[in-house]
Protein backbone atom coordinates (compact mmCIF):
# COMPACT_ATOMS: atom_id res chain seq x y z
CA UNK A 1 0.00 0.00 0.00
CA UNK A 2 1.37 3.42 -0.88
CA UNK A 3 0.69 6.81 0.67
CA UNK A 4 -0.42 10.32 -0.11
CA UNK A 5 2.77 12.31 0.43
CA UNK A 6 2.66 15.92 1.62
CA UNK A 7 5.41 18.48 1.23
CA UNK A 8 6.52 18.29 4.88
CA UNK A 9 7.35 14.62 4.35
CA UNK A 10 9.10 15.22 1.04
CA UNK A 11 11.15 18.09 2.48
CA UNK A 12 12.29 15.82 5.33
CA UNK A 13 13.83 13.55 2.70
CA UNK A 14 16.18 16.31 1.52
CA UNK A 15 16.73 18.82 4.33
CA UNK A 16 19.40 17.60 6.75
CA UNK A 17 17.81 19.42 9.71
CA UNK A 18 14.42 17.77 9.06
CA UNK A 19 15.62 14.25 8.23
CA UNK A 20 14.47 11.41 10.48
CA UNK A 21 14.46 7.61 10.39
CA UNK A 22 10.68 7.78 9.98
CA UNK A 23 11.02 9.96 6.88
CA UNK A 24 13.59 7.54 5.49
CA UNK A 25 11.24 4.60 6.09
CA UNK A 26 8.44 6.33 4.17
CA UNK A 27 10.85 7.18 1.35
CA UNK A 28 11.96 3.54 1.14
CA UNK A 29 8.34 2.46 0.74
CA UNK A 30 7.67 5.15 -1.87
CA UNK A 31 10.70 3.99 -3.86
CA UNK A 32 9.29 0.45 -4.00
CA UNK A 33 5.54 1.08 -3.97
CA UNK A 34 5.12 4.57 -5.38
CA UNK A 35 3.05 7.34 -3.86
CA UNK A 36 0.38 9.89 -4.64
CA UNK A 37 0.54 13.67 -4.61
CA UNK A 38 -2.02 16.38 -5.39
CA UNK A 39 -1.85 18.55 -8.48
CA UNK A 40 -0.11 21.45 -6.70
CA UNK A 41 2.65 19.33 -5.16
CA UNK A 42 5.39 20.01 -7.75
CA UNK A 43 5.09 23.76 -7.21
CA UNK A 44 4.92 23.44 -3.42
CA UNK A 45 7.96 21.13 -3.35
CA UNK A 46 9.98 23.36 -5.70
CA UNK A 47 9.05 26.38 -3.57
CA UNK A 48 10.16 24.59 -0.40
CA UNK A 49 13.52 23.83 -1.98
CA UNK A 50 13.90 27.41 -3.21
CA UNK A 51 13.06 28.86 0.22
CA UNK A 52 15.46 26.41 1.90
CA UNK A 53 18.23 27.55 -0.43
CA UNK A 54 17.47 31.25 0.17
CA UNK A 55 17.65 30.66 3.92
CA UNK A 56 21.00 28.87 3.60
CA UNK A 57 19.67 25.46 4.62
CA UNK A 58 20.84 23.89 1.33
CA UNK A 59 22.97 25.10 -1.56
CA UNK A 60 22.10 25.34 -5.26
CA UNK A 61 23.58 21.92 -6.02
CA UNK A 62 21.53 20.27 -3.26
CA UNK A 63 18.40 22.04 -4.49
CA UNK A 64 18.91 20.86 -8.06
CA UNK A 65 19.77 17.31 -6.99
CA UNK A 66 16.72 17.13 -4.71
CA UNK A 67 14.38 18.26 -7.46
CA UNK A 68 15.91 15.80 -9.92
CA UNK A 69 15.53 12.92 -7.42
CA UNK A 70 11.89 13.91 -6.92
CA UNK A 71 11.23 13.69 -10.66
CA UNK A 72 12.58 10.12 -10.64
CA UNK A 73 10.21 8.93 -7.90
CA UNK A 74 7.12 7.01 -8.90
CA UNK A 75 4.65 9.62 -7.65
CA UNK A 76 1.23 9.68 -9.27
CA UNK A 77 0.00 13.25 -9.57
CA UNK A 78 -3.74 13.63 -9.06
CA UNK A 79 -5.13 15.70 -11.90
CA UNK A 80 -8.72 15.50 -10.63
CA UNK A 81 -7.85 17.78 -7.72
CA UNK A 82 -8.92 21.08 -9.27
CA UNK A 83 -12.41 19.66 -9.75
CA UNK A 84 -12.43 18.73 -6.05
CA UNK A 85 -11.54 22.18 -4.76
CA UNK A 86 -14.96 22.71 -3.16
CA UNK A 87 -14.41 19.59 -1.04
CA UNK A 88 -10.92 20.80 -0.07
CA UNK A 89 -12.27 24.21 0.95
CA UNK A 90 -14.92 22.52 3.08
CA UNK A 91 -12.23 20.39 4.79
CA UNK A 92 -10.10 23.50 5.33
CA UNK A 93 -13.01 25.22 7.04
CA UNK A 94 -14.02 22.15 9.05
CA UNK A 95 -10.53 21.39 10.36
CA UNK A 96 -9.04 24.92 10.29
CA UNK A 97 -6.39 23.97 7.75
CA UNK A 98 -4.90 25.91 4.89
CA UNK A 99 -6.49 24.97 1.60
CA UNK A 100 -3.04 23.76 0.51
CA UNK A 101 -3.05 21.21 3.35
CA UNK A 102 -6.72 20.35 2.92
CA UNK A 103 -5.98 19.28 -0.66
CA UNK A 104 -3.74 16.48 0.73
CA UNK A 105 -6.48 15.42 3.13
CA UNK A 106 -9.12 15.44 0.39
CA UNK A 107 -6.91 13.28 -1.86
CA UNK A 108 -6.19 10.76 0.91
CA UNK A 109 -9.91 10.52 1.73
CA UNK A 110 -10.92 10.14 -1.89
CA UNK A 111 -8.43 7.44 -2.87
CA UNK A 112 -8.45 5.68 0.50
CA UNK A 113 -4.74 5.78 1.28
CA UNK A 114 -2.83 6.76 4.42
CA UNK A 115 -1.38 10.25 4.61
CA UNK A 116 2.36 10.70 5.15
CA UNK A 117 2.93 14.05 6.87
CA UNK A 118 4.98 15.70 9.59
CA UNK A 119 2.52 18.61 9.78
CA UNK A 120 0.82 18.35 13.19
CA UNK A 121 -2.35 20.24 12.23
CA UNK A 122 -2.80 18.14 9.10
CA UNK A 123 -2.11 14.90 10.99
CA UNK A 124 -4.68 15.78 13.67
CA UNK A 125 -7.24 16.72 11.01
CA UNK A 126 -6.61 13.42 9.22
CA UNK A 127 -7.12 11.51 12.44
CA UNK A 128 -10.39 13.36 13.10
CA UNK A 129 -11.51 12.71 9.51
CA UNK A 130 -10.77 8.99 9.83
CA UNK A 131 -7.84 9.06 7.39
CA UNK A 132 -5.04 6.71 8.48
CA UNK A 133 -1.56 8.13 8.93
CA UNK A 134 1.67 6.64 7.67
CA UNK A 135 3.30 7.72 10.95
CA UNK A 136 1.85 7.87 14.46
CA UNK A 137 0.96 11.27 15.88
CA UNK A 138 3.71 12.80 17.98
Amino acid sequence: MSFVIDSSMAMAWVLPDEWSPAADAVLDRVVYEGGHVPFHFPAEYANGLTMAMRKGRIDENAKSAAYERYTMLNLATDHDGPARMTAAIELADLYRLTVYDAVYLELAQRIGLPLATFDDALAHAARRAGVPLALPLS
